[in-house]
């Protein structure tokens, strides 16, 4: 708890850039705030979270690609944590409750989540340098750039679960299962 508040402290003080205080570290609390705390909440108060979670996160996203973080990526990183939990708690939390039902996509989503944040920033290079390169940054509407290139990170992410993720675990398994029986 004293990391994070060190953590959450230096967002406004910035009185360090050890990576061990980025605001990144803070998405790791908050999602394991959520795991510990969503049983605690209400159907009500789970889809006052949903949608307060998800237009938060698309007004973010929408502040971002209009340009209004530059310089203030700490800020950004905190709100986008802060929606992407209330998010996620209203989901997890309904579908505990048996009110939602969620499909099959975005269970492979969740199963590749992992993957998808490993390689996302390696897939946003490549898709950046090509509509770069193909001049679409320049003609393309900055909302439609920013679909693309959040696709290119998903995809690119479920190309590294499915090729590499995947197989790791199967193959981890057995290994554990043949050494240990």
């Amino acid at each position: 708890m004293g990391w994070q508040l060190a953590v959450f402290i230096n967002i406004f003080l910035g009185f360090s850039e050890l990576l061990v205080l980025s605001a990144y570290n803070l998405l790791f609390f908050f999602g394991g705030l959520s795991a510990l705390s969503y049983r605690y909440f209400s159907c009500f108060v789970s889809v006052v979270f949903l949608l307060a979670g998800g237009i938060g996160f698309s007004v973010v996203g929408y502040l971002g690609v209009e340009g209004y973080w530059e310089g203030i990526t700490d800020y950004r990183t905190l709100a986008y944590g802060i929606f992407a939990a209330l998010l996620m708690l209203g989901i997890v939390r309904l579908e505990d409750l048996g009110k939602l039902h969620i499909h099959t996509i975005f269970k492979v989503l969740g199963d590749a989540s992992f993957s998808i944040y490993l390689s996302h920033g390696f897939s946003l290079s490549i898709a950046s340098f090509i509509f770069s390169y193909l001049g679409l940054l320049a003609v393309l509407p900055k909302g439609v750039i920013f679909l693309l290139l959040v696709s290119s990170g998903v995809v690119g992410g479920l190309f590294l679960y499915y090729i590499v993720e995947r197989r790791l675990m199967h193959w981890s398994k057995h290994f554990i299962a043949s050494r240990y029986p």
